[in-house]
């Protein structure tokens, strides 16, 4: 049995969507149930519990608390759990691919990613869109370096048991620090190009910033010692590394990467005032 995990936190408008790429699976929907995750304070979501759809209300703040609340609530009755995010929209042979590789690692339980491919929402993408498309998620890339992204991640129970949980109180990048957990517990990685999830690319300046300081905030708040300076040390260092990330992402226009290089540089000036108010004690984003 599957168990797929989806946490919500103001995105429940799109659930919709993506429980009706859910439901239209080529793997017969009584080999997987799905758990949405309310993460949201006084929202509602009783209406969306239906056939093998269920519902969980999660408390603490951020989407690991809510991936470890399921995790904690089925793992007694699921062999791999699969992990995707609200505003994803899974391919129909999604369940059946990442399948196809669990079969492949055989008596051996690990990790499985899956390709992430960043969407437009129109046919002529404003800036900040075309950023999110070049810096997309690059799953392929994430996997070389042994971990991956739980946009599209599948996970077997015996890794939770061996290992422990997610992070909880990471709002970003709990996902890496997990895997590679895993991977230093003697656990494999294998990444499956044909098990496809789309993800919108963020169409807002606003948007984008919003992600920008949260992963920032998350690896700063996270780190402690020289370690927690190193990062700010970098953060506040001209972007020249993000700079070459974005203009190698070949398969992408040369005037879409040189428009997200001017981004990046935008990105990097504007979260300033958010590394300053995270050293000057304030919490981190988390949206």
């Amino acid at each position: 049995m599957l168990t797929i995990v989806v946490p919500v936190y103001r995105q429940w408008q799109m659930v919709e969507k993506l429980l009706e790429c859910l439901l239209g699976q080529t793997l017969p929907v009584d080999r997987f149930r799905i758990v949405l995750v309310n993460n949201e304070q006084d929202f509602d979501a009783s209406g969306f519990v239906k056939g093998n759809v269920e519902v969980l209300e999660c408390r603490i703040p951020g989407s690991y608390a809510a991936r470890n609340l399921a995790v904690d609530r089925w793992i007694d009755e699921t062999h791999w759990f699969v992990f995707t995010d609200a505003d994803c929209q899974p391919e129909n042979d999604w369940l059946e691919q990442l399948l196809a590789a669990i079969d492949d690692c055989g008596e051996d339980p690990g990790l499985i990613s899956g390709d992430v491919v960043m969407v437009p929402s129109e046919p002529h993408p404003g800036w900040a869109e075309i950023y999110d498309l070049v810096k997309g998620i690059p799953q392929r890339e994430y996997s070389e370096r042994g971990f991956g992204a739980t946009a599209n991640l599948a996970v077997a129970a015996d890794v939770f048991r061996h290992v422990g949980a997610f992070d909880a109180a990471a709002f970003s990048g709990g996902d890496r620090l997990f895997c590679l957990k895993a991977r230093r517990h003697g656990y494999a990685l294998k990444y499956q190009p044909l098990a496809r999830v789309h993800h919108p690319a963020r169409s807002g300046f606003d948007e984008v910033l919003r992600k920008t300081c949260r992963v920032r905030g998350g690896q700063i708040t996270r780190s402690r010692g020289w370690k927690r300076w190193a990062r700010i040390a970098y953060a506040l260092a001209p972007p020249l590394l993000p700079l070459k990330r974005l203009w190698c992402r070949r398969d992408q226009p040369r005037r879409y990467r040189l428009i997200a290089g001017v981004i990046q540089c935008r990105l990097w000036m504007a979260e300033m005032p958010e590394i300053y108010r995270i050293l000057k004690g304030g919490p981190a984003e988390r949206r």
